[in-house]
């Protein structure tokens, strides 16, 4: 049975944060690297169109193309000791190769267009404040955030020894272990989110404003899930139709099963949470004017999800515990090292 209380408890504790920014918003020191969104678009309906089927048509390729570089028995979990998340070290390559792909086209884009980055959020727009001075307050506004839910899930382990999740571990507090991973693979997951929610969604394939904040807030959110998300939707929908049909897994039915698998099945966390973090980016943007702060908070929350619920793999496990057995003589304790890697 679905824990319904879990995820009312979650999206509390995030519209809580929302709450929370909006009234900091609203002090002078963040109130003054504020400014209305601009109405530009940066192209026509049919053009939109063709953009959108181009970003769901490389989901389809890159997404199980990539994520199956990760894993215990992969490539980048032996030979990436600092990265040692198995399962998300194949979601990380997925969002690297994606964002090269996302800077390319926007580049390619951008130098046959006569588009100013200032007026879609990326560049200042202040003459009072330079553009790393607004990525700065927009990077400790969402820093703020990220400690304040942080606290409280903190508070609620503590005293009620739960977690706030919905199916998976999702914020909850990090051991020192941990906590060591998240910038690393914070870093890699904000250059996606810049890539891809800041010049692709909020520049390039920038939508028209509707009557006001929350329609266009809506209109926004569900316009970008579409082209987003859709990709994944369908590549779920074909691997899990026919076996609920007793088929079979549909990646196994065409003879490609190592694109299947766990990697299917992380879907059904991964695009609930695409959804979410889309319409917190859209929020953020709508109320700032800016890219910043959408990109900032939803990274961050990304990579705690990542770090905070992914296993580590076993290749980091058995060095760790190879350095810690070794005796004054440097020779490994092996009944001592066999109990470890097995507890």
């Amino acid at each position: 049975m679905l824990n319904w209380q879990g995820l009312l408890a979650l999206f509390s504790v995030i519209i809580s944060a929302l709450f929370l920014a909006n009234g900091l918003l609203h002090s002078l020191y963040f109130a003054n690297i504020t400014q209305m969104p601009s109405k530009l678009t940066a192209l026509s309906k049919g053009k939109w169109c063709i953009f959108a089927f181009v970003n769901i048509l490389l989901t389809l390729i890159l997404y199980p193309l990539f994520t199956q570089w990760g894993g215990a028995n992969e490539p980048l979990a032996s030979l990436l000791p600092f990265m040692p998340l198995e399962m998300g070290n194949g979601i990380i390559l997925w969002l690297i190769i994606s964002a090269i792909f996302n800077f390319v086209f926007f580049f390619l884009w951008q130098s046959k267009q006569s588009i100013s980055l200032s007026e879609f959020g990326v560049l200042t727009n202040n003459q009072q404040f330079t553009t790393k001075q607004i990525i700065g307050r927009y990077f400790f506004l969402a820093s703020i955030l990220i400690a304040y839910l942080y606290a409280i899930a903190s508070f609620v382990h503590a005293y009620w020894a739960v977690e706030l999740r919905f199916l998976w571990p999702l914020l909850k507090p990090l051991t020192a272990e941990r906590i060591s991973l998240f910038p690393i693979y914070w870093l890699l997951i904000l250059l996606f989110f810049f890539s891809f929610n800041g010049l692709i969604v909020n520049v390039q394939m920038r939508m028209k404003q509707e009557n006001n904040f929350w329609t266009t807030w809506l209109s926004w959110t569900l316009k970008t899930v579409f082209f987003a998300v859709s990709g994944l939707l369908i590549l779920w929908l074909f691997h899990f139709i026919p076996n609920f049909m007793q088929i079979g897994p549909g990646f196994d039915v065409i003879g490609l099963p190592q694109f299947g698998g766990r990697w299917m099945m992380m879907l059904t966390v991964i695009i609930p949470q695409f959804i979410v973090l889309i319409a917190i980016n859209h929020w953020c943007y709508l109320k700032t004017g800016y890219i910043y702060l959408g990109i900032f908070f939803t990274s961050m929350l990304m990579a705690w999800i990542l770090v905070g619920g992914q296993v580590i793999g076993r290749f980091f496990i058995i060095k760790q515990a190879v350095k810690h057995t070794r005796n004054k003589k440097g020779i490994v304790d092996i009944q001592y090292y066999v109990a470890l890697t097995q507890s």
